[in-house]
């Protein structure tokens, strides 16, 4: 129970990095995926290159994908906040 009292003490700040690291490593993804695909496409007469509104998706789809972790962030700092200090405590 001491693994999950010490862990537990710095969930918000757990969540935030998993967030950032969510939202760097699906942006990367989503480039080189995308990258990938254009490459592909020239062969049969579409674009090479990322277009601006492939960046754009592939950024949207970075920050939904880091904005649930943020969101239970939100909670234990609100649930923090109402309760005076450490929920696990």
């Amino acid at each position: 129970m001491n693994f999950y009292r010490a862990v537990a003490g710095k969930a918000g700040m757990f969540l935030v990095w998993i967030a950032l690291i969510l939202f760097v490593a699906t942006f990367v993804l989503g480039v080189l995926t995308m990258r990938d695909t254009a490459a592909m496409s020239t062969q049969f007469g579409g674009e090479s290159g990322l277009t601006p509104q492939s960046l754009i998706v592939t950024l949207v789809q970075a920050l939904n994908s880091a904005v649930w972790p943020l969101v239970g962030v939100g909670i234990i700092f609100a649930l923090e906040a109402r309760s005076g200090g450490s929920t696990f405590e």
